[in-house]
């Protein structure tokens, strides 16, 4: 919808091609923020014996579903002969420098503590202690990109929440170019009310405790 000329559903040709223009960056934007983004993925890959150095992305060494991006990771958790064993967030790279020491010599079938940063185009993923001679597997959760657009016909398949969310907030990326200021307000509150609803959705936080009474109460 033209939000910025709210006269009319129907947009111009010229606001449809600077929309377009301007979808693919917000598109990026968006998916650099990590909250909003619904592409999260998990994987399981094949630990190597004595390594510890590995890289996430199309073509690194823990290649990627369909040769997806992986912009962050944001869970693992190991397992051998299929059982569970281990898990958590990753470390950052200062982290896991600090909690990687070991016992020399020391090898396990799984990890006690995997590292990553946001490198670009591949990921670094460190796992410690060096997996032993018959390793186990890790999982990894990450999440990619939202998939720019080729042309302005595409259709988008998104979850709930995510069209009002890029329709506001692309009516506010073109302000500049079509301003409305009766609608200036509007446009800027509900661009972010969308956006915080999202971020809140996504934020995947385990719900508050409830505090027990008072005994007695």
């Amino acid at each position: 919808r033209c939000l910025s000329d709210w006269s009319s559903d129907v947009c111009s040709s010229d606001l449809s091609t600077d929309a377009f223009t301007q979808w693919n960056e917000m598109l990026d934007s968006l998916s650099a923020e990590g909250l909003e983004v619904p592409n999260q993925i998990m994987q399981t890959f094949n630990l190597m014996a004595g390594v510890e150095a590995y890289t996430l992305g199309s073509g690194g060494t823990f290649a990627t579903t369909g040769g997806a991006r992986a912009m962050k990771v944001t869970a693992w958790r190991a397992a051998y002969g299929g059982v569970l064993q281990n898990g958590g967030k990753p470390l950052s790279m200062a982290e896991f420098g600090a909690e990687s020491r070991q016992t020399l010599g020391e090898t396990t079938p799984i990890p006690k503590v995997v590292g990553a940063d946001t490198s670009y185009p591949l990921i670094n993923v460190r796992v410690a202690p060096p997996p032993a001679a018959t390793p186990g597997t890790i999982e990894l959760a990450y999440y990619t990109p939202l998939t720019n657009n080729a042309t302005s016909g595409d259709t988008l398949t998104l979850p709930p929440g995510w069209n009002s969310l890029l329709e506001w907030n692309l009516a506010k990326h073109l302000y500049s170019r079509y301003p409305s200021p009766s609608r200036r307000e509007l446009i800027w509150a509900m661009a972010q009310e969308k956006k915080d609803a999202l971020k809140s959705q996504n934020a995947m936080q385990s719900p508050a405790p409830v505090p027990s009474a008072p005994q007695g109460q």
